[in-house]
């Protein structure tokens, strides 16, 4: 990969994980309660920042804490 390609792609993480940061402690909490399992709650919450990290890399986005709720596999 060319190194303007890979310092743009680092930069993007960078990005959404400052944007996610704030909301990552209420998202966990919101999917282990909706699991009531530890492991079950973790996978919930990973799918959901998985898809919220495909839908912000296509078009960068501001982040909130319904966004995450919105997104959850559980509800689509």
């Amino acid at each position: 990969m060319r190194p303007h390609v890979q310092k743009a792609l680092a930069k993007a993480n960078e990005n959404f994980e400052s944007a996610v940061q704030p909301y990552l402690n209420d998202l966990k909490n919101y999917c282990l309660s909706l699991t009531k399992s530890s492991w079950d709650g973790e996978d919930l919450m990973q799918e959901t920042l998985i898809k919220a990290y495909k839908s912000w890399i296509k078009k960068p986005k501001q982040v909130s804490k319904a966004y995450f709720f919105e997104l959850h596999p559980i509800h689509g």
